[in-house]
């Protein structure tokens, strides 16, 4: 027992180490010798997919030992949640170059970007919190650490922190329920394409933010309403 305890706190030091030097190597060496645009960005996808398989290697096990949840979140609730959330891309500028070719490119890498963090912010992040504290402070924790990740990354601008906190509790809520990364990492991927489409018309910033709240207020008064405690717990509720 506590020698699992020792090999799990060991792989999450490697992971502290790990995304520390992701960040210092793509958000200061990447932005001093490459151009931005397709270059930086295939750059950056090498690297995502770089930490990607290390944090797999290191996790998997863990990962795997969810079981599947023993309700699921209604599929026409979470569409409807979902909606005003999708509807931003659609309707504010995301600032990605005109040039058609890199916007491809940007779409693509989405699926590689979803997939990197959600397995290390849902898969064992969330995961790892909400044995300790439960569902709903985890995710709250989990949010904030989501949200400061992004530091130097993108401006974080008041609309653009709720924009990551709204998206990562309902991503956090999804997995949590479902018990499985592949559904988020999917909303995840197409969020982040969606945003390679230009705006069919353009607002104020500050009209994200009742788009994203009204999102994850319909979807987490759905999951409150709906779920018993037992359908949010994980797999480690149950004595070995």
């Amino acid at each position: 027992m506590n020698h699992g305890c020792l090999k799990m706190k060991t792989r999450i030091a490697v992971a502290i180490v790990l995304e520390l030097a992701y960040m210092a190597v793509t958000r200061t060496w990447l932005r001093d010798h490459t151009a931005v645009g397709m270059e930086r960005e295939l750059w950056l996808t090498a690297c995502r997919l770089a930490s990607l398989v290390a944090y797999w290697l290191l996790f998997h096990a863990f990962i795997r030992e969810r079981a599947p949840a023993s309700a699921t979140l209604p599929a026409r609730w979470l569409l409807l949640g979902l909606a005003p959330m999708f509807a931003v891309p659609l309707l504010f500028y995301g600032g990605l170059p005109a040039d058609p070719g890199t916007r491809v490119v940007y779409a693509l890498t989405s699926i590689v970007v979803a997939a990197r963090e959600e397995v290390l912010y849902r898969g064992v992040l969330l995961k790892l919190v909400s044995r300790s504290l439960g569902p709903w402070p985890a995710l709250i924790v989990s949010s904030a650490l989501f949200v400061a990740y992004h530091y130097g990354a993108q401006q974080l601008t008041a609309a653009g922190i709720v924009e990551l906190f709204s998206w990562s509790c309902v991503l956090g809520i999804v997995y949590l329920w479902r018990g499985s990364l592949i559904p988020v990492i999917a909303i995840h991927a197409l969020y982040d394409a969606a945003w390679s489409l230009p705006p069919f018309v353009v607002l104020n910033d500050w009209w994200r933010i009742p788009f994203l709240l009204t999102g994850v207020a319909i979807i987490t008064m759905i999951t409150k309403i709906t779920a018993r405690p037992e359908h949010l717990q994980c797999k480690s509720a149950k004595s070995h």
